[in-house]
């Protein structure tokens, strides 16, 4: 999912960011970056997709550890 399917998900659910960030505990800034793809936290994606009713691959894909070192780089831009 991009960061603006995950926001509005959590719209239609009626989930707002400060519910997101009572529920894990943490700052709602912090929630907002992770919906926002700008930093990544396993606890607060892990709340997100457990709210939206996916897998945190699902909404986030995985984590640069979690990538398979096997698995082909992405090209480079010139």
């Amino acid at each position: 999912m991009n960061p603006l399917e995950r926001k509005a998900e959590l719209v239609r659910r009626g989930i707002k960011v400060m519910d997101v960030a009572a529920m894990v505990p943490c700052a709602a800034s912090n929630v907002s970056s992770v919906l926002s793809g700008m930093v990544r936290s396993r606890r607060i994606e892990e709340k997100i997709a457990q709210l939206i009713g996916k897998t945190r691959e699902e909404v986030f894909g995985l984590l640069p550890k979690e990538i398979p070192h096997d698995s082909p780089k992405p090209s480079a831009v010139a």
